[in-house]
């Protein structure tokens, strides 16, 4: 039977690592999501805790806000045990140099894409696979499913493809039998016990169908952005804390998330 590796990734814009230290013990991949991180500061923090108590390798994900001090301090902790690296289409464009020595020093990058167009124009990079987010997952999106990406994927490249967005235990395995290389979990763990955020969201997720989000962007450009949407909840507007997350994340979606509000 071929590798199936499931990645684990905290939530985007938290500090505690505490679910990709459960996951790398439990011989998942942790992944720390540093995406709309500006501060370089708990990053690191989280880096020191994933290389004291993770025991097996874990990864990082990054985004565009990335400064060169957090990615000099992540080439040296590949000896610690950080072996992967996720950026995201746009990013990745801007880190080829960076992407280049991670890579000689023995780490594994990989590149997440919403739309496998994006994944075109970066056929010519060196890497070590793709992640396909579908339009089901959180925060940035395409408008095309998991699996359509997947399959877009895996009839263009040889490189492994990993799905995220829409996974379950049923789902995974059907991500298996369509040759995909591994999952991606995120919002889907955040009522385990290891998640530092259960306390917070368990009264509002414990009741959820499925039906309680919606994604908001410019159907012209084909990118969206994925929120939980409920009675009471401050919807996308200039000052709320989506909208500050959003600015950080991604300034381009987060104009069209003024756009459409």
């Amino acid at each position: 039977m071929k590798d199936f590796r499931i990645f684990i990734s905290t939530p985007a814009g938290h500090d505690d690592p505490s679910l990709a230290i459960a996951a790398s013990r439990a011989q998942g991949i942790g992944i720390f999501n540093a995406e709309c991180h500006t501060d370089s500061k708990p990053v690191i923090q989280a880096l020191e805790r994933l290389a004291e108590f993770a025991r097996n390798s874990y990864g990082l994900k990054l985004g565009h806000n990335s400064q060169d001090e957090l990615l000099e301090i992540v080439l040296d902790h590949y000896s610690k045990g950080l072996h992967w690296v996720i950026f995201d289409a746009e990013s990745a464009l801007h880190q080829t140099k960076w992407i280049k020595a991670y890579r000689d020093a023995g780490g594994q990058v990989l590149i997440e894409v919403c739309r496998w167009e994006d994944g075109n124009k970066l056929a010519s990079l060196k890497i070590d696979g793709w992640i396909v987010k579908g339009h089901e997952a959180g925060g940035p999106v395409g408008e095309e499913t998991t699996f359509i990406l997947l399959q877009k994927a895996l009839a263009a490249t040889d490189l492994p493809v990993y799905a995220h967005g829409g996974v379950g235990m049923h789902t995974g395995a059907a991500c298996f039998a369509a040759g995909a290389a591994g999952v991606v979990l995120d919002n889907q763990l955040l009522l385990l016990r290891e998640s530092a955020l259960k306390d917070k969201l368990q009264p509002i997720a414990k009741n959820l169908v499925g039906n309680e989000t919606v994604a908001l962007g410019d159907p012209g450009e084909g990118l969206y952005f994925r929120i939980l949407e409920r009675p009471g909840f401050l919807h996308a507007q200039r000052n709320s804390p989506l909208m500050l997350y959003a600015k950080r994340l991604c300034p381009l979606v987060a104009g069209m998330i003024r756009k459409a509000s």
